[in-house]
C-alpha cells in the first residue's frame, strides 16, 4: 500500500510555488496590486518586492521569496531615499509599495529616467542605471560577448592609512580590468564592521577626476546587515564601464569633520563586491580583498610642508633674440617657471632666493635686475649687484594640496662690448632657486620644511640676432653592406634655418657636418657625411659659408652612411652642433658653435653588422 508523507507533499507545493514564483519574478517588471509585503506575505509577492528592488536600485538581492535580513536592509536603504515620512523600518508597507511602484515605472531602456529617485541618498553625478533585460548592455559595444573583470587595489593609497580629524582624503582605489568584453559596473557595496558615520561624514566615489556618486553617512544611507555587528555602504547606480583590455581606478574619499564622535579602525570585509554586467547581459558579483581604513583619533597636522620643482613648460634651453643695442635700454628675458605645492596645511612664502651664473662675463654686467613673476605680475625685482638675487618680505599664498606657478626673469643689459652695463653676445644665463633660503610659513604661522632640493632653469642664450632651427624629415635605412649579407646604415637629417628679419645668417656647413656623430659610436665604421642645400648657392666672405637671407628659411639635408665593418649593433645618426654668425665670416671670424636645442635632432637606430 502507497504511504502519503503529507510533510513531502507539503515540501514540494512550497518548492513548485518557489519555482513558479521565480519564473514570474523573472518576467519584466510590472507593478504590483499589494499593499503591503511582509515576511508573512506569499512567496510571489517577496520575490516581486525583490525584484523591484533589484532594478530600482541594484540591490543584488537573490529572487528567492525569502524576506531575509538583506531584503530587509535593502528596503530600509529604499525608504531613507524614496519615503517622505522619515519611516525606515524595513516593512513595505503601503507609502513603501507605492514609492516602489513609481519608482519601478520609471525604469525604461535598462535606465532610470532622468529625474527619477535614485537609491540610498547619494548625489550621483548620471542617471541611476539598472541591470538591462534581453541579453544586452546599455554603453557596451561589445554586444552578445561573455567578460569578466578582475578587481584589486592600487599600491596608492596604501592599506590602514590614517584619516585624521579635519581632513578628507582617499582611502583606497580599486583597479577594475576588463577581460573579454566590455564591462559595465553597477555598484560597490562595502562591508563594514563599525558604524562609520560615528566617524566620518561623507564618502566620495570618484572615477578619477570625475565624482561618481557622494553619499552622506548615516544610519539611513549605511544599512545594517547585521544587528549590532555588520553594516553596508552600497554606491548604487554607478553606470561606469571599463572598456575590454584596460583598466579604470575607482577611488573613494572619506572626509571627517574636525568634531567627530568616534575614532575606528574600519574594516572593508573581503566579501564587499562589485557588480559589473558584461556584453551579454550576465551580470555578476565580484568580490574584493579586505582593508582597513584607520580613521584615528588625532587632530589634522597644522603644520605644512613646501615642495619645488622645474615646471613642465619652463623655457627649454634656447636662444633668445632681440636683446637691445643701445645703452641702458633693457630686455625682458623668462628663465625659468618653478612650481610651489603646499601640503597639510595652507602655505605663504615670505622669501625667496635665486642664484644666477653666466657661460661668459659676469651677471653683475650682463643683468641689470631679477624679477619674480606671477604671470604677467611682477611680485618683487631686485637690482642685481652680485650673482644672487633674495626676493624679501613677500606675501604669496599657496593653498592646501594646491600648486603656484611662478617666474624668474632677468632684465638683461643690451648686447656691445663686454664689460659693465653690456651683455657678451652669446652669454649663457642660468638661475637656480636656493631651496635651503626659502621661508614660508602655515596657517599657524609655524615654518615650514621645504623638501626638495635646489631648482635649476635651462640655459638662455643671449642675442641680438640668432637664427630659429626647425628639425624636418630623417630617415634611417639598413641596406646592403659590401657584400651579400652585410648590412650598412643609411641615414638622413633635414633641418631649416630661418634668418631673424634684421639680419642674414651664415651657416658653417663643413664644421657642422664634420660635428655629426653616430648616436652608438662603437656600432660600425667611420660615418661618411655629405650634405645638400635648398635655396640660393649665395655663400658668406669664405668657402663653406652658406647665407640665409634675413626673414627667410632655408632647408640643410645631411646625409650619412656608416658602412659594415665595425662592432655590430643598432646605430643612428646626431647633430651634436650648429656653427653660425650674423656677420660675414670673412670679415669678425667669431662664429657661434651652438650645441643647445639640438637633442631632438636624430634619427632612429638600424642594425648595422661587422665584417
Amino acid at each position: 500500500m502507497l504511504k502519503i508523507n503529507l510533510k513531502t507533499i507539503a515540501g514540494l507545493f512550497v518548492a513548485l510555488a518557489l519555482f513558479v514564483g521565480a519564473n514570474v519574478a523573472s518576467a519584466s517588471w510590472s507593478a504590483t496590486t499589494a499593499t503591503k509585503v511582509t515576511k508573512s506575505s506569499s512567496a510571489e509577492d517577496v520575490m516581486w518586492l525583490q525584484q523591484t528592488l533589484n532594478a530600482v536600485q541594484d540591490a543584488g538581492l537573490a529572487v528567492d521569496g525569502k524576506y531575509g535580513k538583506l531584503t530587509t536592509a535593502a528596503i530600509k536603504v529604499f525608504q531613507a531615499a524614496h519615503t517622505s515620512s522619515g519611516l525606515v523600518d524595513g516593512i513595505a508597507g503601503k507609502m513603501t509599495i507605492a514609492a516602489l511602484n513609481a519608482a519601478g515605472a520609471n525604469i525604461s531602456g535598462g535606465t532610470v529616467a532622468t529625474g527619477a529617485l535614485c537609491p540610498n541618498g547619494m548625489t550621483l553625478a548620471s542617471n541611476c542605471s539598472v541591470a538591462p533585460t534581453g541579453g544586452t548592455t546599455p554603453g557596451v559595444s561589445t554586444v552578445g560577448q561573455e567578460g569578466s573583470i578582475t578587481v584589486t587595489y592600487d599600491a596608492i593609497p596604501a592599506d590602514n592609512l590614517s584619516v585624521l580629524k579635519g581632513e578628507s582624503k582617499a582611502v583606497m582605489a580599486l583597479k577594475l580590468k576588463a577581460t573579454g568584453s566590455d564591462m559595465k559596473v553597477s555598484r560597490l557595496w562595502l562591508d563594514i564592521n563599525k558604524r562609520i558615520w560615528l566617524s566620518a561624514d561623507t564618502a566620495t566615489l570618484s572615477d578619477g577626476s570625475t565624482v561618481l556618486a557622494t553619499m552622506p553617512l548615516n544610519a539611513s544611507t549605511v544599512a545594517e546587515t547585521e544587528v549590532g555587528s555588520k553594516w553596508q555602504m552600497q554606491f548604487n547606480g554607478l553606470n561606469v564601464v571599463v572598456p575590454v583590455g584596460t583598466t579604470k581606478i575607482l577611488t573613494l574619499t572619506i572626509n571627517r569633520p574636525t568634531l567627530t564622535q568616534n575614532s575606528d579602525t574600519v574594516t572593508v570585509a573581503a566579501t564587499s563586491t562589485v557588480r559589473a554586467t558584461d556584453g551579454a547581459g550576465i551580470s555578476t558579483a565580484y568580490t574584493i580583498g579586505a582593508r582597513f581604513i584607520n580613521l584615528s583619533s588625532s587632530t589634522a597636522s597644522t603644520t605644512g610642508t613646501l615642495t619645488t620643482g622645474l615646471n613642465a613648460t619652463s623655457p627649454a634651453a634656447q636662444s633668445v633674440a632681440g636683446l637691445s643695442t643701445t645703452a641702458g635700454v633693457l630686455t625682458p628675458v623668462k628663465l625659468m617657471d618653478i612650481d610651489f605645492k603646499g601640503k597639510d596645511a595652507p602655505i605663504n612664502i615670505t622669501q625667496l632666493v635665486a642664484t644666477l651664473a653666466a657661460t661668459s662675463g659676469t651677471v653683475a654686467n650682463e643683468v641689470a635686475a631679477v624679477e619674480l613673476r606671477d604671470g604677467t605680475s611682477v611680485l618683487s625685482s631686485v637690482t642685481l649687484a652680485t650673482a644672487t638675487a633674495t626676493f624679501p618680505t613677500l606675501n604669496i599664498d599657496v593653498a592646501k594640496d594646491t600648486t603656484k606657478t611662478l617666474s624668474i626673469w632677468a632684465q638683461m643689459n643690451p648686447i656691445g662690448t663686454p664689460g659693465a652695463g653690456y651683455t657678451s653676445k652669446g652669454a649663457g644665463i642660468t638661475a637656480t632657486l636656493t631651496s635651503a633660503s626659502t621661508v614660508a610659513t602655515d596657517a599657524s604661522f609655524a615654518t615650514v620644511t621645504v623638501s626638495s632640493a635646489d631648482v635649476v632653469g635651462n640655459t638662455m642664450y643671449m642675442y641680438q640676432y640668432a637664427p630659429t632651427l626647425t628639425l624636418g624629415a630623417t630617415s634611417a635605412t639598413s641596406v646592403e653592406g659590401s657584400a651579400v649579407g652585410k648590412k650598412q646604415g643609411n641615414f638622413s637629417i633635414a633641418f631649416t634655418v630661418t634668418a631673424p628679419s634684421g639680419s642674414d645668417i651664415y651657416v658653417d656647413t663643413a664644421t657642422t657636418l664634420a660635428a655629426v656623430a653616430k648616436t652608438v659610436s662603437a656600432k660600425g665604421g667611420t660615418i661618411a657625411v655629405s650634405s645638400s642645400i635648398s635655396g640660393a648657392t649665395s655663400t658668406g666672405g669664405t668657402s663653406g659659408y652658406d647665407k640665409v637671407i634675413a626673414g627667410s628659411p632655408r632647408t640643410f639635408t645631411f646625409a650619412g652612411t656608416v658602412p659594415d665593418g665595425g662592432a655590430a649593433g643598432f646605430t643612428g645618426m646626431k647633430m651634436v652642433s650648429v656653427k653660425w654668425t650674423d656677420t660675414d665670416h670673412a670679415t669678425v671670424p667669431t662664429p657661434i658653435t651652438q650645441t643647445w636645442g639640438l637633442s631632438d635632432f636624430k634619427t632612429t637606430e638600424v642594425y648595422v653588422t661587422a665584417s
